[in-house]
């Protein structure tokens, strides 16, 4: 009563304006009341949007903010934010406030004999080493420490190498391959089939072009890589019924028609992008000798411009040509490559990174495919284009099919390429 009677002119100015509790009353103050902010932390509200009713006792005190009373316990609300470390000066909370801490004078430290001021759940300052980090409740973790923050290991792609795939521009956009059994000589053709073996209506679609693959893009659209006998590097055509759009030669990380990038192989990823296996440095004028030869893979948005994702695969030895890959039901990967007359095999659980396990001797230019019925199929050159089909996941093969594409009047017929959801299938005839 004492104290009343000595502030009694500043308590009847606090009756007018705020009306104060009765003695015992416990938050007679709504909390909707509008009250003053102190000035240190302006335009900051408490969880619930009102003004923190219990920093009116520091109205006269814009400076900082007052101190926990002796013997007080957890004077700081659970909610107020602390000071944003230096190391992320700027940073706002999520209202998009800035830091109510980020004043130029520290809060006042809690008096003697006062533990815990801060409530443990209110935010502390992040590590230096794994600055702006937030738990799942979007407040720093308390607990965050340097040790804690190990970095993701990285994904696949970025563990392969790019040697012997960078791509390099080919002098004037290419040149013709003169060998008159290079692709200069070849023909792409394609034909309608529902199984992969038994063709109807094939026909020429593009001259002076080798190699073809082909596949559905998300779009619904079909499309066809080839070798260029005009260039010699791959390209790339919409087909549409017996006709085909020139979309030009792709590019590989910005370099257009890539030099020694050959034998395409197109596979459509489950996030819709396109994934490019090639023979990534082809020279015809290379010596026989033992050397290496390197399988590489790109993807694409669009299915014309791609970002290298390196070397999935290197051969030492003889000449390595003509990479097929095919993705099994188990989520593990096959590759199949060329060597003259004979097929090498390979396995991946990851797409990228493959192993030989065998050789077969049926034929060369491989291709491989599922055939919908659980079994992978295995398309070689040998008399005409022959097929093999395994039941053990490319373990053991079995013939399946001989002179599966007609040759329209050529004696070279190879290169198969199906496309089941698109029921056709290209090859190249010369």
């Amino acid at each position: 009563m004492s104290i009343l009677r000595f502030h009694g002119v500043v308590l009847l100015v606090g009756l007018v304006l705020v009306s104060p509790a009765c003695e015992g009353t416990e938050d007679a103050v709504p909390a909707d009341t509008l009250t003053s902010t102190l000035t240190s932390v302006a335009g900051h509200e408490d969880e619930t949007g009102d003004t923190d009713p219990g920093d009116k006792s520091e109205l006269e005190e814009p400076e900082s903010p007052t101190a926990p009373d002796e013997g007080t316990e957890d004077a700081v609300p659970a909610d107020t934010p602390t000071s944003t470390p230096t190391g992320v000066a700027g940073h706002e909370d999520e209202t998009g406030d800035t830091d109510p801490g980020d004043t130029p004078e520290p809060p006042t430290a809690p008096d003697e004999g006062t533990e815990d001021a801060v409530p443990a759940d209110t935010p502390t300052s992040t590590p230096t080493s794994v600055a702006g980090h937030e738990d799942e409740t979007g407040d720093a973790d308390p607990g965050d420490t340097p040790e804690l923050e190990e970095p993701e290991p990285p994904t696949a792609p970025n563990t392969l190498i790019p040697d012997g795939c960078e791509p390099r521009p080919a002098p004037g956009g290419g040149r013709r391959v003169e060998n008159p059994n290079g692709p200069y000589s070849h023909q792409v053709n394609v034909a309608l089939t529902e199984d992969g073996v038994t063709l109807d209506g094939a026909v020429q679609i593009i001259d002076h072009a080798s190699v073809p693959d082909g596949v559905s893009l998300t779009d619904g659209s079909l499309v066809v890589y080839y070798v260029s006998g005009e260039t010699g590097v791959i390209h790339v055509a919409r087909v549409v019924g017996g006709s085909v759009e020139e979309l030009g030669p792709i590019s590989v990380d910005g370099v257009v028609a890539p030099s020694g990038a050959v034998d395409p192989d197109a596979t459509l990823l489950p996030n819709g992008m396109v994934r490019l296996f090639y023979l990534g440095n082809f020279s015809s004028s290379r010596p026989d000798e033992v050397q290496s030869w390197y399988i590489c893979a790109a993807d694409s948005h669009d299915g014309v411009n791609f970002e290298l994702v390196g070397m999935v695969m290197e051969f030492t030895g003889p000449q390595t040509t003509d990479p097929s890959v095919v993705e099994l039901d188990d989520g593990t990967w096959l590759m199949a490559v060329s060597q003259g007359r004979t097929t090498l095999l390979a396995r991946s659980v990851d797409g990228l990174n493959f192993e030989e396990y065998t050789v077969v001797y049926y034929g060369g230019i491989p291709e491989l495919g599922l055939t919908g019925s659980g079994l992978v199929r295995l398309y070689v050159c040998a008399n005409g284009i022959e097929s093999y089909v395994s039941d053990d996941e490319g373990n053991t093969w079995t013939l399946e099919a001989t002179n599966i594409a007609p040759g329209l009047g050529h004696n070279i017929v190879c290169d198969p390429s199906w496309v089941p959801d698109a029921g056709v299938f290209f090859y190249k005839t010369g």
